[in-house]
Parts: structure tokens; sequence; C-alpha cells
């Protein structure tokens, strides 16, 4: 291969994996990165899992399919796939710093919104599932 054939075969290996990481990046400013200068977890709790589960960050910012929960009994881990981490190190929230806010009518369904930390922290919004593994597993704490 002449070298101009084999230098585009790294760069554009290159250019995208650098593109991907910076979008994920500017995703993680909506209040993820944030909330991992306080919540940022080094260990995963004993209790249940939920993989490629759902939800919603602030007001805009949506994790379809890429979130895992792990309920413990002293707190919630959220995680997100690894192909997908880049400027999202898993978060870790003690129960006493989530706080059920209210309930909402969404496009497929109910929605639940929860604080997370204090003050100023961030809002989560889940679907059903996780909702009542919440309530199952603060109602054991």
């Amino acid at each position: 291969m002449p070298p101009s054939e084999t230098f585009l075969l790294i760069l554009i290996p290159v250019l995208f994996i650098g593109f991907w990481c910076l979008v994920l990046k500017i995703i993680s400013f909506s209040g993820w990165s944030r909330l991992a200068k306080r919540y940022s977890a080094f260990a995963r709790p004993e209790g249940t899992s939920y993989h490629w589960q759902s939800m919603r960050l602030g007001l805009l910012t949506r994790y379809n399919r890429c979130i895992s929960f792990h309920l413990g009994k002293n707190g919630l881990c959220i995680a997100v796939f690894p192909l997908f981490s880049f400027g999202h190190p898993p978060l870790y929230f003690p129960w006493p710093q989530i706080r059920f806010r209210k309930e909402e009518a969404g496009l497929f369904g109910k929605v639940y919104l929860y604080d997370l930390g204090t003050p100023h922290g961030g809002r989560m919004a889940v679907g059903p599932r996780i909702h009542q593994a919440i309530l199952r597993e603060t109602q054991n704490a």
C-alpha cells in the first residue's frame, strides 16, 4: 500500500474515536459531570442490578437502554454501558440523597422524577420498573 492509503487507514479510525469521545463528553456536561464531582462511585453496591435501562437526566438528556442501576442496602449506583461511558463515571447516591418528587405522564407511559443529591443535584426520570425497585429497596432500608 502507498503511504497515503496507510495513513488514511490509521487516520479515519482515530478521527472517528476522537469524535465519539468528544460527543460523549459534551453529553456528560448536561449534568452527569456535575454530579460526578460529588457522587463518583468506586465500587458497585451488593444487591440487585437492572441492566439496559433508560433514564432522563435533567430536562434534555436521555440515556436510552444504556444504563445499569445497582441497588444496594445503602444506596443506588448508576452506570453507563462501557461503550458510552467516556465522561460518565459511575455515580453512587446514598438513599438519603434520593428523593421522589412526582409522577408524570410520559409519551410511552408514566415516568417518575427523583431529585439526586443535595443541594442543587440533578433530576432523574425513570420508568415504572426502576421506580418500583427503588421503592422496595428504600422500604427495606
